[in-house]
């Protein structure tokens, strides 16, 4: 696998400017002896430019992005298509996909496919996300030692119990997480196929967890807690209750998740 590791927000710590530098030209020797490892740094436009231009770490590329924010899907389309290896015999096609996150779940749909004109195609964001669960859904019952029906919908349960969940808070901890799943799907999975479902989650970007130690010595126990980042499954879904409240009228403040903030980690993410 290719794994991309990205560090945001550089402008935060301007006093720390020299250890920028170091850490940065060490990632050209770990890139080296990790063929598949890439690094990419990112902060605001006012981030120290003597930085980005120090002959230490010129190897990697600079890219000022504009302020006006994401790229248009039709600059982008073609370059994600050959990279899915997709082939449209209608180009019109792609000007039905709507936003960027539309065009990156149509590409894993159809992945390997070429697509005829006439063809019955899913282009809309809530069809392709819906689509896109159902393949997660899939893959999880596989990991599964004990064979469930295909008819078993666990991820769906388990995304939007976790959604309403973080309504609520930023943070969460394994046991209760686990506890409120389980109490949606527990007629037909136990705890442990939960623990499973969270490890699945987690290793897919869908779920960031951390841990932290409760107590001293060598009886401390290690507490696991979980949060949502950007640009994710859950928080689409999230997204959407939070529009539904609004649009009918029952939202009566802000919720946490919106004040507080999510994870700041970046990953690679369903």
């Amino acid at each position: 696998a290719k794994v991309l590791i990205c560090i945001d927000g550089l402008e935060e710590e301007p006093a720390n400017e020299p250890h920028w530098i170091s850490r940065i030209s060490e990632t050209e020797l770990l890139c080296k002896q990790h063929p598949r490892v890439r690094f990419l740094f990112s902060g605001r436009e006012y981030f120290p430019a003597n930085i980005i231009d120090d002959t230490r770490v010129n190897y990697f590329k600079s890219i000022h992005l504009p302020p006006e924010g994401d790229v248009p899907v039709y600059k982008v389309a073609e370059d994600y298509f050959r990279e899915f290896d997709i082939t449209l015999e209608d180009h019109k096609l792609a000007g039905q996909l709507d936003s960027l996150l539309a065009l990156r779940l149509f590409c894993d749909l159809y992945k390997g496919r070429t697509i005829s004109t006439g063809e019955q195609i899913v282009t809309v964001t809530g069809d392709l996300l819906n689509a896109k669960i159902k393949l997660i859904n899939q893959e999880f019952l596989q990991t599964l030692a004990t064979p469930k029906s295909a008819t078993q919908e666990p991820v769906f349960d388990a995304l939007i119990t976790i959604a309403e969940n973080f309504y609520h808070t930023n943070e969460i901890e394994h046991d209760v997480l686990r506890q409120n799943i389980l109490a949606q799907v527990g007629a037909s999975f136990d705890a442990a196929e939960i623990d499973i479902m969270l490890d699945f989650f987690e290793n897919h970007g869908i779920l960031i967890r951390s841990s932290r130690k409760s107590g001293t010595g060598a009886l401390a126990k290690t507490i696991y807690s979980y949060r949502i980042t950007y640009q994710t499954i859950i928080e689409h879904v999230l997204s959407e209750k939070i529009f539904s409240d609004i649009d009918s009228g029952n939202l009566q403040a802000i919720p946490p998740i919106l004040r507080k903030g999510m994870s700041s980690s970046t990953t690679g993410a369903y």
